[in-house]
């Protein structure tokens, strides 16, 4: 340019001094300049092709960028076997949302560089129809990273559900895993050999056992509740549906295990209670047989007719009681047969049990019906005795009476005749007296 300005300064300078062929000169000046217009107009052109050219590079480049950051994150997404990272999945969601966040700020720019490409689209957009790339090509690039991208966020939905059900089936896994821990360890309770050694530790025992019952009921809901969890996984057609129907089925399995073993224990310390309770029945009747004992077997007759009498009427009202008793005796019987068990009937102990409490009553029967024999007997004897008592004291009485009646010692007639009369009395009285004697 410089030079160009230094040719039309000694352009002028000459027709500044009238060369005589400055025509030619002229021309020739023109000529320049016509061909520098040109050249000027041309690396303008150009200038503006290379830069529409460059901008748009630039876009094609943010495109490829996003395109290979789209890439390296599909990547990233691949789906693994989440069952093998599901105790890890709050640890991988954790990393998704990184991804998610990454795919945010995707969404951004790709918004920007297609609006930047569409630009390109417009026919207007061009120098002197030049046009850096066809419209077919910028279309192209605007749908395959459309398309990569709307991959990407369907990779990215697939793997959050995926890592979501892996959560989830994280927590049914720990849930079943502690209801499966609590049904063994109750099991394990219900296994136990210890049914008590007598009614009050059985009773404990099964006062327990209600308690476990009652935690049981209170646990079904719990894993009721855990069952529909694991059934809405499985028709929602989670990734680990299989798994979770045979675990749910080991889950049914242990529980009407359980069910089952509560049912034949809780029978077996009813069994132990009743038969303890049998026993401790026939404590009861054989304490109150001892206690009977020692007072049918009592030689206690009394001292007279009169406490004899008093201990007959005690010995009936005992004897009422003891024939009463009988019915306990037979409740005793009846019980056996209607609470224990065959075997447990047909237990020696149980019926040398029975045997000895009848064979003890029948003697309590003996014994009561010979002290009531006894008591009448010494009723006889004692009234006997009253009776010899009262003749002698009679006849003593009698004897100091004739002593009375001497007729040598009287000389009047009345007199004898009176003493007499006396006689005559006394031999009446005697005669009444003979019977008693």
């Amino acid at each position: 340019e410089e030079r160009l300005q230094n040719i039309m300064a000694i352009a002028n300078e000459i027709k500044t001094e009238d060369y005589h062929d400055y025509a030619t000169i002229e021309a020739r000046k023109k000529n320049v300049e016509m061909h520098w217009e040109y050249l000027i107009s041309l690396v303008t052109k150009r200038r503006q092709c290379l830069e529409l050219a460059y901008n748009l590079q630039r876009v094609f480049q943010e495109m490829q960028y996003i395109f290979e950051w789209i890439s390296d994150l599909k990547w990233r997404l691949k789906s693994d076997d989440i069952e093998k990272y599901v105790m890890s999945a709050d640890d991988l969601l954790q990393r998704h949302s990184l991804i998610e966040a990454d795919i945010y700020i995707i969404d951004e720019r790709l918004k920007r560089a297609i609006t930047d490409a569409d630009e390109y689209l417009n026919p207007d957009v061009n120098i002197d129809g030049y046009r850096p790339a066809t419209p077919e090509e910028i279309e192209m690039r605007i749908h395959n990273l459309q398309k990569s991208y709307e991959e990407l966020i369907e990779l990215a939905r697939k793997r959050r559900e995926l890592l979501e059900q892996a959560k989830l089936l994280s927590k049914f896994y720990s849930d079943i895993g502690d209801a499966e821990l609590w049904i063994d360890e109750k099991q394990q309770t219900m296994t136990s050999p210890d049914m008590g050694h007598d009614v009050n530790t059985t009773e404990s025992l099964i006062g327990k056992h209600k308690l476990v019952e009652n935690d049981m009921n209170a646990r079904y809901g719990q894993l009721e509740t855990l069952t529909n969890q694991g059934d809405s996984m499985i028709k929602q057609g989670h990734f680990a549906s299989r798994k979770v129907n045979e675990r749910l089925d080991m889950l049914k399995l242990k529980w009407d295990n359980l069910i089952q073993m509560s049912s034949n224990r809780v029978e077996k310390l009813n069994q132990t209670h009743d038969y303890y309770q049998f026993f401790s029945d026939a404590d009861d009747i054989d304490t109150w047989m001892l206690d009977m004992l020692k007072l049918v077997s009592s030689e206690d007759i009394g001292r007279d007719e009169l406490s004899a009498q008093t201990l007959l009427k005690k010995h009936k009202d005992t004897q009422d009681i003891l024939d009463n008793y009988r019915q306990t005796i037979d409740n005793l019987k009846r019980t056996n047969l209607q609470i224990l068990t065959n075997e447990q009937q047909n237990s020696p102990d149980v019926q040398q049990r029975l045997q000895s409490i009848e064979r003890r009553y029948t003697e309590l029967l003996e014994l009561s019906k010979l002290r009531k024999q006894k008591l009448h007997d010494a009723i006889s004897l004692f009234r006997l005795l009253a009776d010899a008592d009262n003749v002698e004291a009679w006849i003593e009485e009698k004897e100091r009476f004739l002593a009375t009646l001497d007729p040598t010692q009287v000389n009047d007639i009345e007199e004898l005749e009176v003493i007499k009369h006396r006689f005559d009395g006394f031999e009446r009285d005697m005669n009444s007296t003979a019977s008693k004697v």
